[in-house]
């Protein structure tokens, strides 16, 4: 979308989300008539200045704008009940026991230096102008200013309860982006654990959640901003860390004002060297441009190239495997009845350990078997779904099997990756300055071969025969390419595929010829699900070797912006826009081990001292209060974390309570365990296969 812009110098074909240029024509009146800024020059001063923080009241207020992914992401939370919102949570021990009063007040104390260390968290989004989402930071007038900010975003619950039943509550908590609100909460309290209980007065086991719409902050935005407050809350309680001279008179002042308040305070600091108050505006320094901006500035491409739309490359659509959502998109009514729900599993240490070994020896990563695991237990969980309820059989069944025959892929819409890594990299290479964005969040699609889930989620009958197998292999795949029907059967070591039948017009599909002989079955009670666990791994080889194709340089991550940045809809979207929720479809986030990319690595058990704060568990999720379905996985202190969100309707009907979560959390949980007893298959090569027969 562009708008035409006219000088005195001429026409000048400019961004139209560019909201305001006063500031450029001044600049351009004042410029000596020797030196005629080109079209190219203006047009990139436009665009860095409105994906910048700058400001036109004298540095008051300082204004930027979304662009690309990040802009999608607050249209999604803007007209889909919060959905994407990201919530980041901690379960910490305290090396002192603090009354519920005290620790609110020191929380509130910690906000106001987090607000110095990190601005961003102080970000409010708002809707300038039509179709547009801009981030605003205020600059305070007074200290007490911050103080009424740190009290206006926290809720203190004062009830104790555990992670997950804290997390629950957070998860319900949104609002929309244009709202004017900021962009991230605060959320806190008592922890229920085993060593306290509700009823004490003081409490070492403390919750404390962030709670950010997610074009404004993303989850390992939110998990920083936890990390610092761990930092301010232990050098509070008496405790030591290295910190910068100026870091460590914040400490000092936040102390003198919790004396002041008569809480009571701990360590011998000496006060009287604290500062009188503390400076506002110096902060604005901290606030780093559009991700997006810096990765083509890093990278020393023109700026324009960001008001130069491109069109996604246009590839033949293949047909995907997806559970039908309860979320109808035709009805109109279900808008107020939707809510998102969630389902948590949790991997021992051990459990982790010989997952990890399996990926290990078979030379795929962690995030590889994730992600396959994500595409198979769709496919299961939907077949697991019918077999529970044999006695319905509708549309929606009918379905579900003719796509289990004949889909291609299973898809994953949204793979999240972080670009803050490459944005580090590259801007030390190029000799800048780096700065933190709030939002450096990429996503790009997966795809999983059906063939090989069709392999490793077999629909067989009473006898063990596969009812959906052509030919006498019981591990037989059936796919349709094309117009084809494909058969691929499998050997030890080798795969030979060959045409079972070609499909010509008048012909029936594979489904259509064996729908009513397996209907039939269904409906007495005779059909049940084979696993294969060789060939889940053979999934994760498949996805593996398709992540290769994707190209996740900082490039790429321009190049995506550029392809969304068109495409992102009004601030009123409905539920049929897509790929914004409208449509069934996954998405998925991967953090890995959090103590790899440095998160949290002060307060994890082994590296404590002294008696110093301890991060004990971490706890992540993603609002969906629509048709997609999100995946998280981390990793905290040796032991694996997944969450899955999803939509649901509020008093919907019977059936769409089998779109219940727990159902999926069991396939989870077998898989993983099949996954890690299953041996090691090894394909030998012919020419030694041969030579050990003789």
């Amino acid at each position: 979308m562009h708008g035409l812009y006219t000088s005195h110098w001429g026409a000048y074909d400019v961004p139209h989300f560019i909201p305001s240029f006063s500031f450029l024509i001044s600049s351009m009146d004042q410029t000596s008539h020797s030196h005629r800024p080109s079209e190219s020059e203006i047009e990139s001063q436009c665009i860095t200045s409105a994906l910048s923080y700058t400001s036109s009241d004298n540095g008051r207020t300082w204004k930027r704008t979304l662009y690309g992914l990040e802009a999608s992401l607050g249209v999604l939370a803007d007209g889909e009940h919060g959905a994407g919102f990201i919530s980041a949570g901690v379960l910490i021990s305290l090396p002192t026991a603090l009354s519920r009063a005290e620790f609110f007040a020191y929380t509130i104390n910690a906000l106001v230096i987090l607000r110095r260390w990190m601005p961003q968290f102080a970000l409010t989004c708002t809707s300038p102008e039509p179709d547009v989402l801009s981030l605003v930071y205020t600059v305070p007038e007074s200290t007490d200013d911050v103080f009424e900010w740190a009290k206006s975003i926290t809720e203190f619950q004062p009830n104790a309860c555990t992670l997950h039943e804290r997390h629950a509550e957070v998860d319900g908590m949104f609002w929309r982006a244009r709202d004017g609100r900021h962009v991230s909460s605060a959320i806190i309290g008592p922890a229920l654990t085993d060593e306290q209980d509700e009823e004490a007065e003081y409490f070492k086991d403390w919750h404390g959640f962030a709670n950010s719409m997610h074009g404004g902050m993303d989850g390992r935005g939110g998990l920083r901003m936890i990390d610092e407050y761990c930092a301010i809350m232990n050098v509070l309680l008496g405790k030591e860390i290295s910190m910068a001279e100026e870091q460590r008179l914040d400490i000092l002042w936040v102390k003198a004002s919790l004396k002041k308040q008569g809480v009571r305070i701990f360590g011998d600091d000496d006060l009287s060297a604290a500062p009188l108050d503390l400076d506002w505006g110096p902060e604005v320094a901290q606030l780093a441009p559009a991700a997006c901006l810096l990765a083509v500035q890093n990278l020393g491409i023109p700026v324009e190239v960001l008001n130069r739309p491109k069109s996604r490359e246009t590839e033949r659509a293949s047909t995907k495997f997806i559970r039908p959502s309860p979320i109808r998109l035709e009805d109109k009514s279900l808008s107020s009845k939707l809510s998102s729900q969630t389902c948590y599993l949790g991997l021992t240490e051990a459990q982790t350990s010989r997952l990890r070994q399996a990926c290990r020896v078979r030379s795929v990563r962690i995030t590889s078997f994730m992600s396959a695991l994500m595409c198979i237990s769709e496919v299961e969980w939907a077949l697991a779904s019918i077999l529970e309820n044999p006695e319905v059989i509708d549309d929606e069944v009918r379905h579900i099997l003719e796509l289990y025959t004949t889909a291609e892929v299973v898809r994953i819409e949204r793979s999240a990756m972080d670009q803050r890594g490459q944005l580090r990299m590259t801007a030390k290479h190029a000799g800048r300055e780096y700065l933190e964005p709030s939002c450096a969040a990429d996503t790009v699609p997966f795809e999983v071969s059906m063939d090989l889930i069709r392999e490793a989620v077999q629909l067989v009958d009473s006898t063990g025969k596969n009812v959906f197998a052509c030919g006498s292999s019981a591990s037989t795949n059936i796919v349709r390419k094309n117009e084809r029907i494909v058969c691929y059967a499998s050997s030890l070591g080798d795969v030979e595929a060959h045409m079972a039948w070609s499909m010509s017009e008048g012909e029936q599909s594979l489904w259509s010829s064996r729908s009513e002989e397996v209907l039939a079955s269904l409906r007495r009670g005779n059909l049940k699900i084979k696993r294969d666990g060789g060939a889940l791994w053979d999934a994760v080889d498949d996805l593996q070797m398709r992540m290769r194709n994707i190209d996740a340089s900082l490039w790429g991550y321009v190049n995506r912006n550029i392809e969304v940045q068109p495409i992102v809809p009004p601030l009123t979207p409905t539920m049929t826009s897509q790929p914004f929720g409208g449509q069934p479809g996954l998405y998925a986030t991967s953090l890995g081990d959090l103590k790899e990319f440095g998160i949290f690595t002060r307060w994890a058990k082994a590296a404590s001292q002294d008696d110093s704060l301890i991060i004990r568990d971490v706890s992540l999720s993603r609002r969906m209060p629509v048709a997609l379905k999100s995946y998280m996985c981390w990793q905290w202190d040796g032991k694996m974390r997944i969450r899955v969100a999803t939509g649901k309707v509020e008093g919907g009907k019977q059936k769409d309570e089998a779109y219940e979560l727990p159902q999926l959390r069991r396939v989870w949980q077998t898989w993983i365990e099949e996954a890690i007893t299953a041996r090691v298959r090894v394909e030998w090569p012919e020419s030694l296969l041969m030579y050990m027969k003789k």
